[in-house]
């Protein structure tokens, strides 16, 4: 991908990534306490079709995008 359309793709996501941004540090969290912050981005990868576990332990989550070009996302 040429560094232009990155750009490009990043202009598309602007708005949404900078209200992402302001509100995790609206709300912030102790760390490893960061549930709330965890819950958001579960609801997120949920929404792009992403497979997400929450079993591993709190706040960690990992999801998995069946037959995409990447395969896990550990947050």
């Amino acid at each position: 991908m040429h560094a232009q359309s990155v750009f490009s793709s990043i202009r598309l996501f602007h708005d949404d990534l900078t209200a992402i941004r302001q509100d995790i540090h609206a709300n912030p969290e102790l760390g490893f306490q960061e549930v709330r912050t965890s819950t958001m981005v579960a609801r997120m990868l949920t929404a792009l079709g992403y497979q997400v576990h929450r079993d591993i332990g709190k706040p960690v989550l990992w999801a998995c995008l069946k037959g995409g070009a990447t395969p896990a996302v550990k947050a």
